[in-house]
């Protein structure tokens, strides 16, 4: 298992400019990180070389960089398209999932985390959810299985609309319909922090999806208006959580996606900041060891 964090650790800036992802490639590698997750997401937030027709030239660049500071892409996090919405952008979010993907293929990305997306519209909302997801995964994984890239699909959370709920929020809906993908380049990114915010047994979720976890996404949480921490800053049971990624046999990386972990935080603190998340990856990996060297691994 090898340490991993986000482009975006640096991108949610609370009343401060946000921090290019040139610089955050830099200041992460330079910190000790040898893995990235490549967030395409943050690069439709703003008028991105990504978004326009430099979208080539600006992935050589990122992957030019990734060489020069020693560091992977170990995976990547599409742009968040909510396919089944009928007033979403769809001739806009298509090609740029496109453009995700063939990056994705350059860049030397495993898997590439999408969000599903929920039928709102019918009585039959869990059953009528997983079978425009099965479709529309199954024509993305085609492509994407083309260009050498799997398709991750993440779970969600949904305290901010309740009573309403998204479909694939649990552990259980997104094996289902993994399963009904049947595809060897889809798999599951399961999400910890969502799990938290939802108060789901971590264990029992993880031991369902078992080999089908491709990717991870680290953060913790104290509620739905303190997400995306440092792990040990909130609820989370992380000694359970690593333990149970040892048993179920994850042969992943332990990735970061903790953006508000440094969104207040001077740009004079945020090396040394870097620096503790590392150690305190470490330290979480080392849990993952210690209890892989217990199961005789």
């Amino acid at each position: 298992m090898k340490l991993s964090t986000s482009t975006n650790m640096l991108f949610e800036r609370i009343n401060m400019d946000f921090v290019e992802q040139k610089t955050a490639i830099r200041l992460c590698a330079q910190a000790g990180y040898k893995v990235l997750d490549f967030c395409f997401h943050d690069l439709i937030t703003y008028q991105s070389p990504f978004i326009d027709d430099r979208w080539e030239k600006y992935i050589e660049e990122m992957t030019e960089l990734a060489s020069d500071f020693g560091v992977v892409y170990g995976q990547g996090h599409a742009n968040v398209y909510d396919f089944l919405n009928p007033n979403a952008d769809h001739s806009f979010h298509r090609e740029i999932t496109k453009r995700c993907v063939l990056a994705s293929e350059r860049m030397g990305i495993p898997w590439l985390v999408i969000h599903p997306s929920t039928d709102f519209l019918g009585a039959a909302m869990v059953r009528n959810s997983r079978e425009k997801n099965v479709e529309y995964i199954k024509r993305l994984a085609e492509f994407a299985g083309k260009h050498h890239v799997g398709i991750a699909v993440e779970n969600m959370w949904d305290l901010h609309i309740a009573p309403k709920r998204y479909y694939g929020d649990t552990a259980e809906e997104l094996a289902e319909l993994v399963d009904a993908v049947d595809m060897e380049n889809v798999g599951i990114c399961w999400d910890l922090e969502h799990a938290s915010i939802m108060k789901q047994d971590q264990r029992k979720a993880m031991e369902l999806i078992g080999e089908r976890l491709k990717v991870t996404h680290i953060s913790d949480q104290t509620g739905i208006d303190n997400i995306h921490v440092m792990p040990y800053q909130g609820f989370t049971d992380w000694k359970e959580c690593m333990e149970t990624l040892a048993d179920i046999g994850y042969e992943g990386n332990l990735n970061y996606e903790a953006q508000w972990f440094l969104n207040k935080v001077p740009m004079e603190l945020v090396p040394e900041s870097l620096k503790y998340s590392i150690a305190v990856g470490n330290y979480l990996i080392g849990l993952y060891e210690a209890r892989q060297r217990d199961n005789g691994k």
